[in-house]
């Protein structure tokens, strides 16, 4: 029984063989069929007509003719004397496929494209490395002073490029870190929940929040600030419609320690519809455990002129920041801040707004 070569199949000779050059001949031609592997077409089941010397095919499903039982090999045309050579691909094995323009490598599954080219099932590494080596935790890994993602102006040709970052998740992380020699100096993603933070760190191991946008509302809070006494704050907006008559509106501070004394400052600004006046109230009080009730400001501001009122009421639980008005429909904003640095007020926590008849505190 003939001796083949494990990888090409080649005859080797044997001793006091006859013909030599048959045996060596057939060899070379097969050296050269699987030598800068290219074929002109993978889509053939059946020999083509006319076949010039040198043609290569990848040999489709199912195939025909001279071709029957070589469906996946390659086959190379020699000429009439030859006729055709057939190779059986062995993992690894790169192929230049000319008619589209695609370079294919054999795999366990079978042929898959190297990147580019037109077929749709490219290969899937479990990492890439550019210029550098990628590792189990950075799979994806790329040394350059620059880096470029554009859309795609031929497929589909929409103008739009889109980066997503995923996570599993709200508790889990996603993030852009931005590092000076490997330590982090900032953070923005989607960090511990939905909202989007915004961290910065002098050390890359503390983190101070700088801004917080609330995936529900857009709201913004730039918690920074809140930690800073005479910093303002947005709490919330409300919208109220009076429809006449006096009316207390009451803003129950729910960031503020009713057991223990602060200073603060309660701003509200807005819009009073019917009467066609903004509003501007300030309100500055403190909470200290003897303090009940104070009115501190009176403004004229409603159509009618009949007065507005503003003060501040202490519950057994609870402090609130209340004005009184007569308007048709009223709208705006709360912002405050804690006056002193030790107050026990947290003004990002927001407010409580709640309706009452005219003269009743909240209890």
């Amino acid at each position: 029984m003939t001796e083949k070569t494990p990888n090409l199949a080649l005859d080797l000779l044997v001793s006091a063989q006859a013909q030599k050059h048959v045996t060596v001949n057939e060899a070379l031609a097969r050296i050269d069929a699987a030598t800068q592997l290219a074929v002109l077409d993978r889509d053939l089941a059946a020999p083509p007509a006319a076949p010039a010397d040198g043609d290569r095919y990848l040999v489709a499903v199912p195939p025909t003719g001279a071709w029957s039982g070589h469906d996946g090999d390659i086959a190379a045309w020699d000429g009439a004397a030859m006729g055709w050579t057939f190779l059986t691909p062995h993992v690894g094995w790169r192929l230049w496929i000319a008619d589209e323009d695609t370079l294919v490598v054999f795999t366990d599954d079978g042929w898959r494209a190297v990147g580019g080219g037109s077929d749709d099932t490219a290969l899937n590494p479990a990492s890439v490395g550019v210029n550098t080596t990628a590792d189990s935790t950075n799979r994806l890994a790329v040394k350059s002073e620059a880096a470029l993602f554009t859309h795609d102006d031929a497929d589909p040709g929409t103008g739009d490029m889109r980066l997503t970052l995923n996570k599993a998740a709200p508790a889990a992380d996603t993030s852009l870190t931005l590092q000076t020699a490997y330590s982090t100096r900032a953070q923005i993603g989607l960090t511990g929940d939905d909202d989007t933070h915004l961290k910065v760190s002098p050390d890359g191991t503390t983190f101070h929040e700088a801004m917080i946008v609330d995936h529900a509302d857009g709201t913004v809070r730039f918690p920074a600030n809140e930690a800073q006494f005479n910093r303002l704050t947005y709490m919330g907006n409300f919208t109220v419609s009076s429809l006449g008559g006096l009316k207390r509106f009451n803003l129950r501070l729910k960031g503020l320690d009713v057991t223990r004394p602060a200073a603060f400052y309660v701003q509200i600004q807005g819009y009073a519809y019917g009467s066609g006046r903004a509003l501007d109230m300030v309100f500055t009080g403190y909470n200290y455990p003897p303090t009940t009730s104070t009115v501190i400001k009176t403004h004229f501001l409603d159509r009618a002129n009949t007065g507005l009122a503003m003060g501040a009421t202490k519950t057994s639980s609870s402090v609130y920041v209340w004005f009184e008005a007569n308007e048709y429909h009223t709208n705006g904003g709360v912002y405050a801040s804690k006056v002193n640095p030790g107050a026990s007020f947290d003004p990002s926590a927001g407010f409580d707004f709640i309706k009452t008849d005219a003269g009743v505190a909240v209890t």
